[in-house]
């Protein structure tokens, strides 16, 4: 099998696989191809196969899976992920034929973005590493290994990036070339290449493959006779399949987006990107009827047709709406990981709050946690940090999870630093993104994900980077005892993205979480020093941020106004003392009233404010916040139409952003009640918010033990719920406390 530990043997010559191209310098659109003879009955046949950047491997004409973008995305100066495939069944008797087909990804990407993923230190051709494992029903066994034996030459694809889109010319569309059949005399050898610096490690991809999940019909719109707009309802990550069912040729652009313009026509720009941003660009025939894009995906809701050639081209009639023989079908993706939880009340708005959640989520989760699916598709660690609870509760997300937590270990710079967004080129690591709201998001997942799927194992891998991270942010700490943050309370309303406040008191407390989460993570190995001394950095954090911020009036962190977040965000991490709790409650709330109950917080005031007042007596004044139907508010932005959550309240740029919707984390925890406890799902606590208008909800959960269902009704009057076995839950109601086992159980409300 492929060695997976390239150390070892640095050189790699007992590596039967050899890393391989089509020959020139960075080709475009390698297409890869070797013959073999199964000489006998074979009892299993497995490809193991990683592609650099993503790739799609087929056998005798037929794709070996149903999957996008292989493999994932990872920091590949270090790590290249191996995917593996029974295709036992698609083999023949006799001649056969494997192939292998390779895109940019974010390996050899060479459209320019801020984020310099066309420059990274592994920047690279594109290349492909695979064996196929015969084994014979008569024990013997067969390897076809990559090497400069197979043939190669460049495919129809002759521009593919993550950011711009796919173009398709079918006139250099080879045919079958991944048949047995296909003469490939005038192919080239193969090529065998070398790495930059060295080969990275290959690991197997042990989390879930991303999927084509739906298939949309659009409706469509008439701009002119060359240009059309079809409209899928909703933004969705993935693209287009284009069909021409017309005679002769069609050339046409699809430009992809989330809004129009003032005049209907699709916006698709991007400050960020240089040249195209999300269009493909096609050329079908009668020989060559349908394209899908194979190396890129998009965030869209819109898709703009402009046809460049006579065929598909209408007279100036108004009815006719779409374009002639042209039909475009949407395809949704995903990473497949499992659902397992379902939210409904007596509220259908709150109801629709959870399900805008989930889809926006959906749209974000692509191999890692991307903060939009069409202008970045960055794993922002920020965004995550606010939205693992929501994340868990939807997905069994283990395994996802633990993919990025090593993304994010393996993008650690020696000094213990981590950029703001990971994998990373190496971008934001610099003075102006230091900012411990995002990067001490590796302490919280390490301690979430031992805590929800008992993981005590990722502990020796990440621990010792999990120090190193909180303490490079300790040696930052200042003369007050704080640490600054560039970032804060992210596009909070009427600000210029970065909190216009003091943000050393977002940046401290979440880096006493982060020191809290690290002292938990060492005392379930027994290191109670080290945790003992966490513990004691956290507490000076604490201590520092009430000794700076907090007033009589609450904690102030600007001169100009008062500032939500810094209240609500002290308030429920639970480290404001007992005797100003109240002070800084009412300055909370009388804030938000003299604001005609408006919130004003960025993206970290979202995942806490509704707990922080709900929790303190204020249930019914978080449920006017959560329906104001006016800006800046939620309800407002479904009111309109949307069907995924926006980036920032006025004029936002993207609109598929999960962490302004993380106020479905307090459906889930407050207003269903259900609360995990400190030592994971063992046991729980079910507290339910009855003080408030809603009078039924019904919530489904899944853990690792199994599935919790809650179902209280006030008008039934009872809570029904089911704890799963090798589990407790403590349920506090008006009435009083009760613990209960695994079972069903009905209890009077």
């Amino acid at each position: 099998m492929i060695r997976t530990d390239p150390a070892a043997d640095p050189t790699e010559a007992s590596r039967p696989a050899r890393w391989i191209s089509a020959p020139g310098e960075d080709p475009q659109h390698p297409l890869l191809r070797t013959r073999f003879t199964v000489s006998g009955e074979v009892s299993r046949a497995t490809l193991v196969v990683s592609g650099l950047g993503v790739f799609h491997a087929h056998l005798n004409g037929v794709e070996v899976a149903d999957t996008e973008l292989e493999p994932g995305q990872t920091n590949f100066s270090r790590t290249a992920l191996l995917c593996s495939y029974d295709i036992t069944a698609l083999l023949r008797p006799g001649a056969n034929a494997l192939g292998i087909e390779l895109g940019r990804g974010f390996y050899a990407m060479n459209q320019e973005n801020v984020w310099n993923w066309h420059r990274p230190p592994w920047r690279d051709s594109m290349r492909a590493l695979a064996e196929l494992h015969l084994e014979y029903a008569d024990g013997r066994t067969e390897m076809i290994a990559t090497s400069s034996s197979w043939k190669g030459c460049c495919g129809p694809i002759t521009r593919d990036s993550m950011y711009g889109g796919e173009d398709y010319d079918c006139r250099l569309d080879p045919g079958s070339w991944t048949s047995p059949e296909f003469d490939d005399t005038d192919w080239d050898q193969c090529v065998e290449v070398e790495f930059p610096d060295r080969a990275p490690e290959l690991r197997p991809q042990t989390h879930e493959p991303v999927r084509i999940v739906e298939r949309l019909t659009p409706t469509w719109t008439r701009l002119d006779e060359r240009r059309w707009v079809a409209d899928f309802g909703s933004v969705l990550a993935g693209f287009t399949s284009y069909r021409w069912e017309g005679s002769g040729e069609i050339g046409f652009s699809a430009a992809h987006g989330e809004r129009l313009n003032d005049d209907g026509s699709v916006f698709h720009e991007s400050a960020h990107v240089t040249g195209p941003f999300q269009v493909d660009h096609v050329r079908l025939d009668s020989e060559h009827r349908t394209f899908q894009p194979r190396f890129s995906y998009k965030g869209f809701r819109y898709v703009q047709v402009d046809v460049s050639s006579d065929a598909g081209r209408v007279g100036s009639e108004a009815s006719v709406s779409r374009p002639s023989g042209l039909e475009l079908t949407g395809l949704r993706i995903t990473s497949d990981l499992p659902r397992q939880a379902s939210f409904s009340c007596s509220d259908d708005y709150l109801t629709r709050f959870h399900e805008v959640m989930v889809r926006t989520l959906d749209n974000n989760l692509v191999h890692i946690p991307t903060d939009t699916p069409t202008y970045e598709k960055n794993g922002w660690t920020g965004d995550a940090q606010t939205a693992i609870p929501a994340i868990l509760t939807n997905y069994d997300a283990e395994r996802f999870l633990a993919k990025w937590l090593d993304d994010i270990t393996e993008s650690q710079l020696p000094t213990g630093q981590l950029p703001v967004i990971a994998p990373s080129s190496g971008w934001g690591t610099i003075l102006g993104w230091i900012a411990p709201e995002w990067t001490t998001v590796h302490p919280y997942l390490l301690d979430e994900l031992v805590t929800e799927y008992g993981r005590v194992d990722l502990i020796e891998r990440h621990l010792v980077p999990v120090l190193a991270t909180v303490d490079w942010h300790l040696n930052l700490v200042d003369a007050d005892g704080l640490v600054g943050s560039a970032l804060g309370d992210y596009l909070s309303p009427g600000a210029d993205s970065r909190a216009p406040e003091d943000r050393r008191l977002t940046a401290s407390l979440f880096l006493a979480r982060g020191l809290q989460s690290a002292a938990t993570l060492c005392r379930r190995i027994g290191r109670d020093d080290e945790a003992d001394r966490r513990d004691r950095q956290a507490a000076s954090l604490i201590d520092a941020v009430n000794t700076v911020f907090l007033t009589p009036q609450g904690y102030r962190t600007s001169e100009t106004e008062y500032r939500q977040t810094s209240n609500a965000l002290a308030l429920a991490l639970g480290v404001v003392p007992p005797d100003a709790v109240r002070p800084v409650v009412d300055s909370l709330v009388a804030d938000i009233r003299a604001r005609d109950t408006h919130h004003h917080v960025g993206h970290i005031g979202a995942r806490y404010l509704m707990q922080a007042l709900s929790r303190h007596g204020h249930a019914g004044l978080a449920l006017e916040v959560l329906r104001r139907d006016t800006d800046p508010g939620w309800k407002s932005w479904l009111d309109a139409g949307n069907s995924t959550w926006m980036e920032m309240w006025a004029q936002p740029r993207s609109r598929c952003h999960y962490f302004m919707g993380t106020p479905a984390i307090w459906l889930y925890e407050d207003l269903a009640g259900l609360q995990r406890g400190p030592d994971g799902w063992q046991s729980f606590t079910v507290r339910p918010l009855l003080d408030t208008d809603i009078t039924q909800v019904r919530f489904h959960r899944g853990t690792r033990f199994g599935t919790i269902d809650i179902d209280w009704d006030t008008v039934r009057g009872s809570l029904r719920l089911t704890v799963p076995t090798g589990c407790t839950a403590t349920v506090d109601l008006p009435a009083g406390s009760s613990e209960v086992a695994a079972g069903s159980h009905e209890l009077p409300l």
